[in-house]
């Protein structure tokens, strides 16, 4: 039995450093070039297995089986389903666990090899947590996932790599285990105890375990248990100065894993540094060759929505948390020597300051969001996963978060394969109101992009809009509002500061899109609510009666920036009655160069 080497060095950051969950060496980018054994990426994410009663996957299979029992082990078809090829030799998938009934692991392994003395996921009772696994399947295009305790399992793929691209073990193999019990399958780096906290353990990964001599990245799971206190893990190659990033945080007493893409040094070797004293745990599963997987230089920041948060670029940070329900549009082709074709890449996210449970769901631009999620998170947790994206026209991933979350992004570098195509199409782009006071949606080409928004949901109540400048006591900028659930209509402009969608009856506010193709035709009568003349409403004389005791206004639009000023509404023509004594007749003309109408009041206008 080897004993671990450990070079002691300086730390490098405190604590409060954020996890980069890959880490990779250099290389000089270059376009990625399509070629046959490259990574075979979905259109999105896609579940193929949800075992929770309310579980549905994308053909229906392996869903609403109910709990996973402890010690047993679901057998998984993946090749030939929701888009995998069935001859698809590796499968990246994102495993998560829910409904935990006690500690536990899952083991993840093609089924026609025995399990092996490794794992990919680590749980506590009652948590929901997730990993990126790259899993090789046996040959029907199985892989086989074992739970030590009884849990629900949910299971996304995204994408498949065909024999060659990349280098699988038959199985995952123990390369470290540091506990006084473990063992490793050559005995090397086992049972050599914790790792004291500030020093580096060098493991030895080419050469060993089925690792080819010569390999330059590996497939890592990095563990650690019963660390002494808060800290974190950052992996690099051991010829190379400790980068300022980490692999993965922990709090004391933890159990906690995240797959690394890891650049080996010059020897085959990796460096585990630990910052506070634990046990690690390494599982390899394979590597991947040059033609398939190419390294950045270093770990680059690409999204920090922190108010301290700094970027490899510069942009993308500090544009604040990621609003509940609401969708980032985070370009990363182009950026941080990403080809700009590249087809997908390695993505570090990270959740921090979270105020409630929830999860992230990463998918490629042109595509819907998908059922599926890549990180799910408590509140108060800081928490990683790496995920395997896609990119999407104009090299755009969209990432979707379910509840208030801050979100940092690294990337590490990029699957060969072909480039995305570009439809056009934009990340789904959706705006709820808020209960809270203050709680805006800042304005920019990341929160909220400058431009048309529609509310289209008929919920009876009240609902206002208000564009908001970036005045201290949040001076009104512009405002509209409807009582009826009436359609909405507002300009977002590119100097508003935020926006405050409120009250219930707001619904769901989304980008305008015009109607595909123009209606040949157009209704005749109308009630309260905001038109697009050219594709809601055609120009001419609209007349209505105003009911006894009521108020009715109808405008002529130039535009939907509401009221101008705080309080006057600036349209190049207003009518308005207040019906006191007895009902009036009232009429407007909509000229055919008008933007927009706008009836307000509960009348009925008719064209004619």
């Amino acid at each position: 039995m080897s004993s671990p080497r450990r070079s002691f060095r300086r730390l490098a950051a405190a604590f409060a450093i954020t996890v980069t969950g890959v880490t990779i060496g250099a290389v000089t980018p270059s376009s990625p070039v399509a070629a046959d054994g490259t990574f075979e990426a979905l259109a999105s994410p896609q579940r193929i297995a949800d075992t929770r009663p309310t579980g549905e996957t994308a053909d229906g299979d392996d869903q609403k089986s109910g709990p996973v029992s402890g010690g047993d082990t679901l057998e998984l078809q993946v090749a030939g389903r929701a888009g995998i090829p069935a001859d698809a030799d590796t499968a990246v998938l994102n495993v998560t666990v829910a409904n935990t009934t006690s500690r536990g692991y899952l083991t993840i392994y093609p089924c026609d090899q025995d399990q092996p003395n490794a794992a990919n996921l680590n749980y506590a009772q009652g948590q929901v947590i997730a990993n990126a696994v790259f899993a090789k399947l046996d040959p029907s295009g199985k892989t086989c996932i074992f739970t030590s305790s009884t849990t629900n399992i949910i299971v996304d793929a995204t994408g498949s790599l065909p024999s060659g691209s990349f280098e699988a073990l038959d199985s995952p193999q123990r390369i470290v285990d540091t506990r006084s019990t473990g063992d490793t399958v050559d005995g090397q780096l086992e049972k050599g105890g914790k790792n004291t906290e500030g020093t580096a353990l060098e493991v030895q990964v080419a050469g060993r375990a089925g690792i080819d001599a010569d390999a330059t990245t590996a497939v890592l799971n990095v563990t650690v248990i019963g660390p002494a206190r808060r800290g974190y893990v950052t992996v690099y190659p051991c010829d190379q100065p400790q980068p300022l990033s980490a692999n993965l945080n922990y709090s004391a007493g933890d159990v906690v894993a995240n797959s690394v893409i890891a650049k080996l040094d010059g020897d085959g070797t990796t460096c585990v540094f630990t910052s506070a004293t634990t046990d690690v745990v390494v599982d390899v599963s394979g590597s991947l060759p040059t033609d398939t997987y190419a390294p950045l230089d270093a770990p680059q920041r690409i999204t920090d929505t922190r108010g301290s948060g700094e970027t490899a670029d510069g942009i993308v940070e500090k544009i604040g948390y990621r609003r509940a329900g609401t969708t980032l549009q985070l370009p990363v082709g182009g950026r941080v020597d990403i080809p700009a074709d590249a087809s997908a890449v390695i993505l570090n996210v990270t959740a921090v300051g979270t105020d409630e449970n929830g999860y992230v769901t990463a998918h490629p631009r042109n595509s819907d969001r998908p059922n599926a999620a890549n990180l799910n998170y408590s509140a108060g947790q800081v928490i990683a996963n790496t995920v395997v994206a896609k990119l999407g026209g104009n090299g755009m991933v969209c990432m979707f978060a379910s509840s208030d979350v801050e979100m940092i992004v690294d990337v590490a570098g990029y699957l060969i394969g072909d480039a995305p195509a570009d439809t056009g199409e934009r990340c789904p782009l959706e705006f709820v109101a808020r209960d809270h006071y203050d709680d805006h949606y800042p304005v920019g080409p990341y929160q909220m992009p400058p431009g048309r928004y529609i509310k289209q949901e008929f919920d009876d109540g009240f609902c206002d809009i208000d564009r908001r400048d970036d005045d201290e006591e949040f001076k009104l900028n512009g405002y509209v509002s409807t009582f009826h659930g009436a359609q909405l209509i507002i300009e977002v402009a590119p100097t508003d500061d935020t926006v405050e969608i409120e009250y219930s009856a707001c619904g769901t506010v989304t980008p305008y899109e015009a109607p595909d193709p123009l209606p040949s035709s157009f209704p005749s009568t109308f009630d309260e609510g905001f038109y697009v003349v050219g594709d809601h409403i055609a120009p001419g004389t609209y007349t209505t009666t105003v009911p006894f005791g009521e108020i009715c206004v109808a405008s002529r639009l130039n535009s939907f920036a509401g009221f101008v000023g705080g309080f006057d509404w600036s349209p190049m023509e207003t009518i308005r009655i207040d019906s006191r004594y007895d009902p009036l007749p009232l009429a407007i003309t909509i000229q055919s160069g008008d933007v927009g109408a706008r009836f307000g009041g509960i009348c009925e206008w008719t064209r004619g």
